[in-house]
């Protein structure tokens, strides 16, 4: 029996839709199509991931290895909306940084429309990362008026507002479907009942499942890892280099962050948003009552890395000479790992 699908309307993919239109539209063969669709994909990862640099008055390092990940480039190569995801939260967390480190300047109509819009773009795909829309809400002026607050949280309340309520027909339509089919015999009802029931069971299953999946040796499985390909070499170079530009990759301009308080705020973040992160997936794709979760990637780890790492270390104390030397020493490293994985998964292989 012959029957009608209907495409769905998909944010992350126009842009690969619409260059795949044109270049068949141009006579393009099949191959190239494809290509350039994901160049374009490519492209805007490189775009954004720029403007945030360049919005940063100091931390563009800690971004720039974050944003150099051989995964994120292999998935920015690909037809994954992932790459708007990452791109984009760096983007409204670059604008959202770059004011705090700003506290006399005013931040214009534009900026806060730039700033939640990323953030906006980045959770469309996935609103479990919708919470990070709050970070907007907790910036702070020391030139705002009354005024000047009431416009700037109308918008941030509003736009705050509208994600929360996709989150919420989003959950509805998750707890009322039948779960991710590849998850197996799942059941969201039957799993959110268990949760509720049984809150300390689970709080064990959650505890035991995190203590893995945000350890340190999990980290290659995001940082060097090419899917089918296999996990490359030289994951140890991001991680140092992440720490190291954590703690020396700050300016005076970074004392507000100074304190304990404002780093653990940055670590129950990540912490928190890994959590929930994990709670979805074990709703929607894993099967009831099952001793962990199923189908968390690593890789969805890595839209966090730059709100915790930008917010943890130095703030401002150190003085670094000789800003340029400072940053190729950063790159060269970065650059070296990046490129030996390309030989040895794509050259060596083709020799």
């Amino acid at each position: 029996m012959a029957y009608k699908t209907h495409p769905e309307f998909s944010v992350p993919h126009l842009p690969s839709g619409i260059l795949i239109a044109v270049s068949r539209l141009l006579g393009a063969s099949f191959y190239v199509q494809t290509v350039c669709g994901e160049m374009v994909n490519l492209l805007i990862y490189a775009f954004v991931c720029y403007f945030a640099m360049r919005r940063l008055p100091s931390g563009k390092m800690i971004l720039a290895c974050i944003a150099l990940f051989p995964t994120n480039l292999y998935i920015a190569t690909n037809y994954s909306y992932d790459t708007l995801v990452t791109s984009f939260i760096m983007l409204g967390m670059a604008y959202y940084i770059s004011e705090q480190q700003q506290p006399d300047k005013p931040i214009s109509t534009r900026d806060t429309v730039i700033m939640c819009g990323a953030f906006v773009l980045a959770c469309l795909p996935k609103l479990v990362y919708a919470p990070l829309i709050l970070f907007p809400l907790l910036l702070r002026k020391k030139c705002f008026t009354k005024q000047d607050y009431k416009r700037y949280y109308r918008i941030c309340i509003l736009i705050l507002l509208i994600l929360g309520a996709m989150l919420l027909l989003n959950v509805f339509s998750q707890l009322t479907g039948g779960g991710d089919a590849r998850g197996g015999a799942v059941s969201p009802r039957q799993q959110v009942r268990f949760i509720l029931t049984e809150p300390l069971h689970y709080a064990k299953i959650l505890i035991k499942f995190l203590l893995s999946y945000l350890s340190v040796g999990n980290m290659s499985n995001y940082i060097v890892h090419f899917a089918h390909l296999g996990v490359g070499s030289g994951a140890f170079v991001f991680i140092i280099a992440m720490f190291v530009t954590a703690l020396t990759d700050k300016t005076e301009h970074d004392r507000f962050k100074r304190g304990a308080l404002s780093e653990a705020y940055a670590a129950i973040v990540y912490f928190g948003m890994a959590a929930v992160i994990a709670t979805a997936l074990y709703v929607v794709y894993t099967p009831v009552r099952l001793e962990t979760v199923n189908g968390c990637q690593t890789r969805y780890l890595i839209p966090l890395l730059f709100p915790l790492f930008a917010y943890i270390g130095n703030p401002g104390v150190l003085k670094l000479a000789g800003k340029r030397w400072y940053n190729l020493a950063v790159m060269l490293p970065l650059i070296a790992v990046l490129y030996y994985n390309i030989f040895d998964f794509y050259i060596a292989a083709a020799l």
